[in-house]
């Protein structure tokens, strides 16, 4: 991390001729640490969270469906999030990643996979709603 500081600092401040340098020093170090990051986070999951749970095995029985719902989740909470002006966009993201997957979770769970046919229908519903509605 020391390399990494005192490059991005002599960066900033250095000469013309040595800030190429320096920013090649940089652009090494960042990703170095980038990559070592990335393992470690890597080799921790496969330690420590490397285990069969209920909640893994249900996420893991339900993933397609939640592929496949999640999206309009993320573009319903994008739609009621749009107009707070005052809410940071980071907050926001963060409120509208979560959201989604927690909703789609909870609707493959509660409504798709215990009644694909009202599922379907209810789709099938809201996209006529929406192609009647909408005008180009």
């Amino acid at each position: 991390f020391v390399t990494y500081y005192i490059s991005l600092f002599s960066m900033k401040t250095a000469a013309d001729g040595l800030e190429q340098v320096f920013g090649m020093i940089f652009w090494f170090c960042l990703n170095f640490f980038t990559i070592t990051a990335l393992g470690v986070f890597i080799s921790f999951g496969q330690k420590y969270l490397n285990k069969s749970t209920s909640f893994s095995q249900s996420l893991a029985s339900h993933s397609y469906n939640i592929y496949l719902a999640h999206y309009l989740f993320v573009l319903a909470f994008q739609l009621l999030l749009v107009q707070q002006q005052q809410i940071p966009v980071e907050i926001k993201y963060i409120l509208v990643s979560v959201l989604s997957v927690v909703s789609a979770y909870l609707s493959s769970r509660l409504f798709i996979r215990p009644y694909p046919r009202l599922t379907i229908l209810a789709v099938t519903g809201l996209f006529a709603l929406m192609v009647f509605t909408i005008n180009p």
